[in-house]
């Protein structure tokens, strides 16, 4: 199971569309009902959260009942507090963003789980076979505007760049 904060953002829709083509149940967390139909009815997620409701925390635990593989974060703060509770033992953390920091002169940093404790990162900070992705290069259909739905053949050329730039 993947969980992405941020998920309507450019980041977050595109990671999450690669997660679905892989075969992953992904859950996203947006703020509203019209971005979270977006999530699930363009974009392909298998569920939506919404923060802004009170109830943001019972979502959370209601649509991850067998806990988190992969959170990929992209907000930062509470909302990336309350996601690392839902990590399962052996969880990777992709932490891609803060927006929810931008501007914080109090910010809000994550507290690591237990199971996260005294393991390393792996870290890159370029890729020799990048390529520059416009919505052409990667065949986008969102006719203009952002999030971009992926097809699939794009979803598998990133993930190829995605293994690439790590190493994998």
């Amino acid at each position: 199971m993947v969980l992405v904060s941020g998920a309507v953002g450019a980041v977050g829709s595109v990671a999450g569309q690669i997660a679905k083509t892989k075969g992953a149940h992904v859950i996203g967390i947006a703020g509203g009902p019209e971005k979270c139909r977006m999530l699930v009815d363009r974009l392909g997620f298998s569920a939506a959260i919404d923060y802004k409701r009170d109830d943001f925390l019972d979502q959370l635990r209601d649509h991850t009942p067998r806990y988190v593989d992969v959170s990929f974060d992209n907000v930062g703060g509470d909302i990336l507090n309350q996601g690392i509770t839902r990590l399962t033992r052996g969880a990777r953390v992709v932490i891609s963003g803060a927006i929810s920091q931008y501007d914080n002169a109090d910010a809000v940093m994550a507290r690591p789980p237990p199971q996260l404790e005294g393991i390393g990162g792996r870290y890159f900070e370029d890729c020799n076979e990048a390529e520059t992705l416009t919505p052409e290069a990667v065949g986008t259909s969102s006719g203009g505007a952002a999030p971009y739905a992926l097809d699939p053949d794009a979803a598998e050329r990133l993930w190829a760049l995605s293994l690439a730039a790590v190493g994998a």
